[in-house]
């Protein structure tokens, strides 16, 4: 597979990043494109099969990394063309179009077979047992921009979206299913998961390599983490990487994605009623009694204390 190309990474206004304008998207494109085509909106690569594009995979170049997720994943291109990578097969979508991915299969959201980058805006959505996870792009020939992302806690949601991405073949019922997800999603309230203030410097300051690695980092903080893999993923070694963030960001790898982890993690213990253990496992801690040492050396106050200290939760 090709070389990455490097994209500036940067975030959308607070216009066109808010919760708001992703509603109206759902509402104005994916709601009406579930309704004309079905479930048939989001393609399915035969992920047992053989493809018939595997032998022009050497001109894939990618402009993301690739990415292992143990939730169900949706992609809906809003506008433009774009091409994505599942399990060794290249989908090529255009607008209205979208594609799914069962948990643990890799796949790469954005690439590329040439040089030339098209420009494309998508939704994004997981579906975790706590919750849905979701984000607004836009993928320009120069940059990568992106939303916040949001969380809506809301396991009633998430069961109704794994169900059906737990079904084994087509069913009649599962254009409902997709328009009444989708539909309930656009009424709820959610939280925005935001990265630590005090790492949170404008993106476009940093080098390239180290914008690639920090915008990897806060959008996948719950991913296992290969200090090599994302070097890899980068263009640069490991000690070279490990040399941007302590110059610029005055930490490593490593520190930087805990004390996103933990942060995200104090931040959902204040606004949602979720066990320790949940939070734990939603941002990346295996182990839960590791998850509370760390918490406590960096914040001073087990999880508990600061659930108490804070407001009610939302739910």
């Amino acid at each position: 597979m090709g070389k990455p190309l490097l994209l500036m990474m940067t975030f959308l206004d607070e216009k066109e990043g808010a919760w708001e304008a992703i509603v109206h998207l759902i509402q104005r494109h994916l709601l009406p494109a579930i309704e004309a085509n079905g479930a048939q909106v989001f393609q399915t690569p035969d992920l047992l099969a053989a493809s018939s594009e595997r032998s022009s995979l050497s001109l894939v170049r990618r402009l993301y990394p690739p990415l292992t997720q143990q939730a169900p994943v949706w992609g809906f291109l809003v506008r433009g063309t774009g091409e994505v990578l599942v399990h060794q097969t290249v989908l090529s979508l255009t607008a209205g179009q979208g594609f799914w991915v069962p948990p643990g299969i890799t796949y790469i959201p954005h690439i590329t077979q040439g040089n030339f980058i098209s420009a494309s805006e998508w939704l994004w959505f997981a579906a975790y047992p706590q919750g849905i996870l979701l984000n607004r792009c836009q993928v320009t020939p120069t940059e990568h921009r992106s939303s916040p992302i949001y969380l809506v806690a809301d396991s009633s949601l998430s069961d109704l979206a794994r169900r059906w991405a737990s079904r084994p073949l087509p069913q009649p019922t599962d254009k409902w299913l997709l328009l009444t997800f989708f539909g309930l999603l656009t009424e709820t309230t959610p939280l925005v998961v935001t990265a630590p203030d005090e790492l949170a410097k404008p993106l476009s300051d940093l080098p390239f390599p180290l914008q690639w690695a920090l915008d990897y980092l806060r959008r996948h903080y719950a991913k296992p983490f290969s200090l090599r893999a994302l070097a890899s993923h980068c263009g640069v070694t490991p000690s070279h990487l490990c040399r941007l963030f302590r110059k610029h960001l005055k930490a490593t790898p490593v520190g930087y994605l805990q004390r996103i982890r933990l942060t995200v993690a104090r931040q959902l213990l204040a606004e949602t009623s979720w066990s320790v253990q949940s939070i734990a496992t939603l941002v990346g801690f295996n182990d839960v009694r590791h998850f509370r040492r760390q918490f406590v050396r960096h914040f001073g106050l087990t999880p508990q204390q600061v659930r108490r200290l804070s407001s009610q939760p939302l739910q």
